[in-house]
């Protein structure tokens, strides 16, 4: 199921947005309402599919800053939702490489396809920069190795799996999954997925 995360300070706007998504097919987080929320939510262990963005809240261009987060660091899809479609704001905005924007007042329609679009052409760009990793060759260059099942939960890792997708698809508990997570941390020295993907593609490339 797609996830969809939704960034917007204007709370009617934001249910407007979560009853299409949902009436679309999709599965809805409860909206984030400001960048403290937004923040909170993505500094958590939920990863959404795919983040709507408003470009504008509490009257600054605050969504610029997690949109950089998101493309950066969290490695997440994101459309920009705004208002403000000027081309300052846009040539601003697209140094943050969103996957699409959604100018307000939007439809059903333009929401779907931007979304559509969104996933698959990140989707297209994960498969590109996808590396096989080879538990041989990363575990030759660590002190304590790694097991079957943890090298199989990092590939689901460099797949983009969440932890409730790495749970479903390995039929283990989340607490599992966790366990198995932290033991890669510990073994690869590193505090994330992000890192541990980076770790990984550097002991590829020794």
């Amino acid at each position: 199921m797609t996830t969809v995360l939704i960034v917007e300070d204007d709370p009617m706007i934001a249910e407007d947005l979560f009853g299409i998504v949902k009436k679309l097919g999709f599965d809805p987080y409860e909206p984030c309402y400001s960048k403290e929320e937004a923040l909170q939510f993505l500094n958590g262990h939920k990863k959404p599919s795919i983040v709507l963005l408003d470009i504008n809240l509490d009257g600054e261009e605050s969504g610029i800053e997690i949109g950089r987060r998101l493309n950066e660091q969290l490695h997440t899809p994101f459309i920009y939702v705004t208002s403000y479609s000027d081309t300052a704001t846009v040539k601003t905005a697209s140094k943050t490489q969103p996957l699409g924007y959604i100018v307000k007042p939007f439809t059903s329609a333009s929401v779907y396809s931007a979304i559509e679009i969104a996933l698959e052409n990140h989707s297209q760009k994960n498969k590109n920069n996808l590396v096989s990793f080879s538990l041989e060759k990363i575990n030759k260059s660590l002190p304590t190795p790694l097991t079957d099942r943890e090298f199989e939960l990092l590939q689901l890792i460099n797949d983009g799996s969440n932890n409730t997708e790495i749970s479903d698809k390995l039929f283990v508990s989340i607490n599992t999954t966790k366990k198995h997570l932290k033991n890669i941390f510990a073994k690869l020295d590193v505090t994330s997925r992000t890192a541990a993907i980076a770790a990984a593609r550097k002991l590829m490339e020794a």
